[in-house]
C-alpha cells in the first residue's frame, strides 16, 4: 500500500467525491419510459426503439458511468 507523508493511504485520504445531480438524468429517464410504454400500448413492433434512451438515461441517473 502506498502511504503518502500523513500515514493515511492514497485511497482513504481522496476518498470523497463530489455528488453529482442526477435529477436531469432520472426526469430523461421517466420522460423515455413513459414513449416507451406509448410505444408498446400502440406500437408494439416499434417500442424497442425507446430502449436505448431508456437504458441510458438509468444508467446516468443511477450514476454508473
Amino acid at each position: 500500500m502506498v502511504y503518502l507523508r500523513s500515514n493515511l493511504p492514497i485511497h482513504k485520504k481522496y476518498k470523497m467525491e463530489a455528488q453529482k445531480n442526477t435529477k436531469k438524468y432520472w426526469a430523461l429517464c421517466f420522460t423515455w419510459t413513459v414513449i416507451l410504454i406509448t410505444l408498446f400500448i400502440l406500437h408494439r413492433e416499434f417500442f424497442w426503439l425507446a430502449l436505448p434512451g431508456t437504458l441510458t438515461y438509468f444508467a446516468k441517473a443511477m450514476d454508473l458511468f
